[in-house]
């Protein structure tokens, strides 16, 4: 029972407070290596010196965890944790085939670490590591009006490590976040994201998708194109540390339509082919009234230059420009 965990901050190097009381059992082969523990105990106010901690950590708490030791290997068995703000749960093993895990958070009301949002928010998963250093994982989450799920494999290399990953997520009412964002959102948005992560120089190639509704955002210009349902879709890639290629670029919605491709290497870009349609020039000027197409071409040249022609077509305007 120790009433006060302070005394040990500068035995420990961090910053701790509050209390706690823990009761064990233990079984022990010190011989083999083998053992069973069990541990139990309360807390009250405790603290580690990260804000949004403790204020997790705050009031009356417990916990509970239970670990063995035999000749399958090494197990947690159970650990509980509980709060007036949260509660976590793992489970893990250590064996000679690999490692794997479970676990599982609960924030009551995130408000307590974000102020600007509130509503419950949890993550659950799983992750499990073989012999081979092959790590697979799945991760699935809820939070104010959010959902997020993300599966996955980490394979090592010889330089780092690659990544093929699938993410998805989506935002039911944006407006919950307005206040975060210190913005005036609203709407919904999904998307879905899949590719492959190279650690070694953060190279990466990932294919996008996603739909919107109704989507503001307080730019006056931009939101009326936003309006109504919409989709885009787009491959990014990052094939060496100076080139970044976006390609199949598409983006629809009722006021507007996006579509190409474009590269960049370092600084300078090395092709485009844009194609932008305005459904309504009313959304631009009011005075204005038909569509607006507009055609970008970007090719590099033998001075290591980019030509750029650029057409564009609508109501009152006829513009051909060639440059470099």
């Amino acid at each position: 029972n120790v009433a006060g965990l302070g005394r040990f901050s500068t035995l420990i190097g961090q910053e701790i407070g509050g209390a706690a009381e823990l009761t064990g059992l233990a079984d022990v082969t010190p011989l083999d290596g083998l053992f069973a523990v069990t541990i139990a105990g309360r807390t009250e106010d405790l603290s580690v010196g990260i804000p949004q901690a403790d204020a997790v950590l705050a009031g009356a708490g417990s916990l509970s965890a239970s670990a063995v030791r035999d000749a399958d290997g090494t197990r947690l068995e159970s650990l509980l944790i509980r709060t007036d703000a949260a509660q976590i749960t793992a489970r893990a093993a250590l064996t000679s085939d690999g490692r794997d895990a479970e676990f599982s958070a609960r924030l009551n009301d995130v408000a307590v670490v974000l102020p600007e949002l509130d509503g419950p928010a949890q993550v659950s998963g799983t992750v499990q590591a073989a012999a081979n250093g092959v790590i697979d994982f799945d991760i699935e989450g809820t939070g104010p009006a959010a959902q997020l799920d993300a599966q996955g494999t980490v394979n090592p290399s010889e330089t780092g490590r690659t990544v093929n990953a699938a993410l998805s997520a989506s935002v039911s009412d944006l407006s919950r976040y307005a206040d975060l964002a210190q913005r005036p959102l609203s709407g919904a948005a999904r998307f879905t994201l899949g590719g492959v992560l190279l650690t070694e120089g953060l190279r990466f190639d990932v294919d996008i998708a996603g739909q919107t509704r109704d989507v503001t955002t307080g730019i006056d210009r931009l939101d009326p194109f936003l309006d109504g349902v919409g989709q885009f879709t787009a491959a990014i890639a990052r094939p060496t540390a100076d080139i970044f290629q976006v390609s199949d670029l598409l983006l629809v919605t009722p006021a507007v339509r996006v579509a190409g491709d474009a590269s960049i290497d370092g600084l300078n870009p090395t092709g485009a082919d844009i194609d932008l349609r305005i459904n309504n020039a009313a959304l631009i000027d009011p005075s204005l009234n038909g569509p607006i197409t507009v055609r970008i071409d970007g090719v590099p040249t033998d001075d290591d230059d980019l030509a750029v022609d650029i057409a564009a077509n609508g109501p009152g305007v006829d513009v051909t420009l060639d440059a470099i």
